[in-house]
């Protein structure tokens, strides 16, 4: 087994994630928001016979693209959602525009060995997030780890890259994730903000 980043890792299902791969024997890289929380989450991670490393100053560029994802939205010439802000709705954007992204990683990285793929892994998980949120679980982290684990380890996902997956079936992902265009000037956008 390899390298993987993990992100989310401190809860839910980056840390079911980060801990089986710790168990497989890879190398893990847990990306958490705060070092206060990662570290909590590393202590437990560290029983896995792999190699566990903390990410957290270094990948700074992630949390902003994060933040940037969450104010984009389906016009993106529109920066913020300002007027009838929705919270669902700025969710909903932040995911398409991580599978913009992946989609653009895919088409960047190809042929140099690294695969990169969108993935719906479950709804509403039974996390401590969904959960204090006051949401009702629709599934479980399991069925979310299965999902997930399956572009890990399956061998007949092996290769496939600039793919969008809900749980185990490859689907086609909304519209304007294919949209060049539009992919362009959200690149172009997170590249600003990032710089900023």
């Amino acid at each position: 087994m390899s390298t993987v980043l993990v992100t989310g890792a401190t809860d839910g299902l980056g840390r079911a994630l980060a801990t089986r791969l710790a168990g497989e024997g890879a190398t893990v890289l847990a990306h958490a928001r705060s070092e206060e929380r990662g570290r909590e989450a590393l202590a437990d991670l560290l029983d896995g016979a792999g190699d566990v490393r903390l990410v957290v100053g270094d990948l700074a560029s992630l949390s902003a693209v994060r933040a940037l994802a969450d104010q984009v939205p389906d016009r993106l010439d529109v920066l913020v959602l300002e007027d009838g802000y929705d919270g669902g709705r700025a969710y909903r954007q932040s995911k398409l525009a991580q599978i913009m992204h992946a989609f653009d990683m895919a088409e960047e990285l190809q042929g140099r060995g690294v695969t990169a793929t969108a993935l719906h892994p479950a709804t509403f998980m039974d996390t401590k997030m969904v959960i204090d949120a006051g949401g009702t679980p629709a599934s479980t982290v399991q069925e979310g780890l299965e999902a997930t684990w399956r572009l890990v380890a399956d061998p007949s996902v092996e290769g496939v890259s600039g793919a969008y997956f809900n749980g185990t079936r490859e689907v086609r992902a909304d519209a304007q994730a294919y949209d060049l265009d539009a992919r362009r000037r959200l690149r172009e956008l997170s590249q600003r903000l990032v710089e900023v």
